[in-house]
């Protein structure tokens, strides 16, 4: 075990610990609001193309909607998912994957493999990273949600402009991830003043 995951798994322990009230909180309240399970499962394309079940709190009606039909039908999600998503706390389970060693803290965020069969040359480098909870592009698209609301025709819009962004961000990120770039990554992704100058740097 390297470094760098000795680190994530011990930053991903603690997290734990720590969001647990809420964890337990948010997964009362999905339970008492809507039917179905606590929590979305979907297989994700992790390190060296190597499949994962991600974990993270259901905030649709459905679980087995796909990737935009959240913003394609607005309808399907719940009340207390869109307070979930505003906020991003859907996505603390996500450190449970990065206790397993499935992800990472920052990295290339995890996609299905409808996207990932479709990279080309240079872009299947960033199949050598472990994907993150955080990166440049999901910095870039944190309200990816309310961009793609205002399309006419949401996933098209997502696979002709945002998809092959995030596939340049992410070769970016490839190129000249370090240990101080993680950290400003983590730090932007937290805090957003100075964000916009940062990801200026990346275009």
């Amino acid at each position: 075990m390297n470094i760098r995951s000795l680190t994530d798994k011990i930053f991903s322990f603690f997290a734990l610990i720590f969001f647990s009230p809420v964890l337990f909180f948010v997964a009362l309240l999905i339970l008492c609001t809507s039917n179905g399970p606590i929590f979305f499962r979907q297989e994700r394309i992790g390190k060296h193309g190597k499949p994962f079940i991600m974990l993270k709190f259901r905030t649709m009606i459905n679980e087995n909607n796909k990737h935009l039909d959240a913003v394609v039908n607005r309808e399907l999600v719940t009340s207390i998912g869109r307070f979930l998503r505003k906020w991003k706390i859907d996505e603390l389970p996500e450190f449970w994957n990065v206790l397993k060693g499935d992800m990472s803290i920052v990295g290339p965020r995890p996609y299905i493999s409808g996207f990932t069969d479709k990279l080309e040359g240079e872009e299947k480098k960033i199949l050598n990273l472990k994907p993150g909870l955080t990166s440049i592009a999901s910095l870039k698209y944190i309200d990816e949600e309310g961009i793609l609301s205002q399309q006419e025709i949401p996933p098209k819009y997502y696979r002709n402009i945002i998809y092959p962004d995030k596939i340049k961000l992410d070769i970016r990120y490839y190129e000249c991830h370090s240990f101080l770039l993680d950290t400003k990554i983590i730090w932007y992704t937290i805090f957003k003043t100075g964000r916009e100058k940062f990801l200026d740097k990346f275009e």
